[in-house]
């Protein structure tokens, strides 16, 4: 399944550069690097070789897309399941989207399909 902002929700995150664009803890935010794992409640994001484990439902990411290599001029939005554009290079996702297992929120864009 090729990532898209409409399906980002139910996409293996695992591998995809992330940035932590606002949390309740401060000293959380701007937190840059790749996803290397998840759980129901955490991603676990390799900055600088260590890991960094972060409440999903604490914070907002955006996830760079891979596909494109240019990722500063376009943001797109995803919060309360609604977008801000038609163009993406990265999109900001509120965490609580993510929370749950990766696994069961993968499987949802089969059911849904």
């Amino acid at each position: 399944m090729r990532l898209k902002p409409t399906n980002i929700l139910y996409h293996e995150l695992i591998g995809l550069d992330v940035t932590v664009e606002d949390s309740k803890n401060p000293y959380q935010v701007g937190i840059k690097g790749k996803v290397t794992d998840e759980t129901k409640k955490m991603l676990i994001i390799s900055e600088r070789s260590k890991e960094k484990k972060i409440a999903k439902k604490d914070a907002k990411f955006i996830f760079k897309n891979p596909l494109n290599d240019d990722c500063e001029s376009s943001i797109r939005k995803l919060e309360n399941g609604t977008f801000s554009n038609d163009t993406w290079k990265n999109v900001l996702i509120d965490g609580r989207l993510l929370v749950g297992r990766p696994e069961e929120r993968i499987k949802k864009m089969g059911d849904a399909s």
